[in-house]
């Protein structure tokens, strides 16, 4: 479940072009009434279901891009505001991949990636990761947050974001040299991953508009959404949220009861949204295995211990299952292996040893 920041961005975008909210939001269940309610939430299919109305009424397969120069940092709500206040780029864009889900809307993962390239020098980089979407509407998704994130280092930094590589993992698309025109750098296309390489500004890079005790502010206000929005939304994310700040996989009697709930009221509820305690189980322990095993740093023994498997059979017979992939050719098939924690930044992780895992 996700504020409709985002979606109360998009409205507003297209009724700047003659299209009224009611088009932009047909067939979506949103109520245009609520887009200012801070206690409204959406869903995530509600947010992908605006993005393909936006393209289908513009016919414009590239309008992700125009999205994305049209944004400011204050359409992002109190998040926008903490970034602004944030000292370094580093700490803005740990800020960003923070809370730019839930209290902004975003509806897809960005993960921060650390010297990707040997011989580029110092660098960093973003990847994007999609959940449950594809084709036109992710690619949406990516334009529209790429090219923020270059206006936005823009306006913090006062230097422009100097990209020396990018790929992504669709293929090429018809304004493909609308790419190179605002990337200037190397493209590539039908990419194993989404990511874009960055080496200038780095990430210690001072932000102009530096204010600490802002940013203290606004940072307590959006741990308070995030909980809010915990408290108020499906029982199956409440019970992600159990998972992920949990030490161990917890039992569903142990969940159930972290949730202030009955076992047998757990299972109902869940059953009401169309899912099940195994399989919330199995889609959190898939992406935690994919984490660490992209991130190099243990053997897939010691990843079937973390995630509460006695045998490492079982669990990569599970990931067979989870992915349709092999643990060995998920670990050979490329991509890029670390990612970088923000050092004073708050932080969402299920062990203090693995690497970080980010959701």
């Amino acid at each position: 479940m996700l504020r409709p920041t985002q979606v109360r961005q998009y409205v507003n975008f297209m009724q700047s072009r003659g299209f009224a909210a009611s088009a932009v939001l047909a067939g979506t269940g949103i109520d245009a009434d609520r887009l200012s309610d801070s206690a409204y939430l959406v869903e995530l299919n509600q947010c992908h279901a605006v993005a393909a109305n936006m393209i289908r009424l513009t016919d414009n397969a590239g309008i992700g891009l125009q999205v994305g120069e049209a944004t400011q940092l204050n359409d992002l709500g109190i998040v926008g505001y903490a970034m602004a206040s944030s000292s370094t780029l580093g700490q803005a864009i740990g800020l960003w991949l923070q809370y730019g889900s839930s209290p902004v809307g975003f509806p897809f993962t960005l993960k921060l990636l650390d010297k990707l390239d040997p011989g580029a020098g110092e660098s960093w980089g973003v990847a994007a990761t999609p959940h449950g979407i594809s084709g036109s509407v992710f690619r949406f998704y990516v334009e529209e947050t790429f090219v923020m994130g270059m206006k936005f280092s823009l306006l913090l930094t006062g230097k422009p974001l100097e990209i020396i590589d990018a790929a992504f993992s669709f293929p090429r698309p018809a304004h493909w040299q609308q790419y190179e025109r605002m990337f200037q750098c190397p493209i590539a296309f039908d990419a194993p991953e989404t990511r874009a390489v960055v080496r200038a500004p780095m990430l210690d890079s001072p932000v102009k508009s530096n204010d600490s005790e802002l940013r203290e502010l606004c940072i307590r206000h959006c741990t308070h959404l995030v909980r809010q929005i915990s408290r108020n939304g499906p029982v199956s994310s409440r019970l992600r949220q159990v998972l992920t700040t949990r030490g161990s996989i917890p039992a569903l009697e142990e969940a159930a009861e972290a949730l202030n709930m009955s076992a047998r009221s757990l299972r109902r509820y869940l059953q009401d949204e169309n899912t099940s305690f195994q399989k919330v189980l199995d889609e959190f322990r898939s992406g935690l295995a994919r984490e660490y095993l992209s991130a190099g740093m243990m053997p897939a023994k010691e990843v079937a211990f973390l995630l509460g498997f006695s045998q490492v059979d079982a669990f990569r017979r599970a990931f067979k299952t989870w992915t349709g992939k092999t643990v060995g050719s998920f670990q050979s098939s490329g991509g890029f292996r670390k990612s970088r924690s923000m050092r004073g930044q708050p932080q969402n992780t299920y062990r203090a040893e693995p690497p970080q895992a980010h959701w």
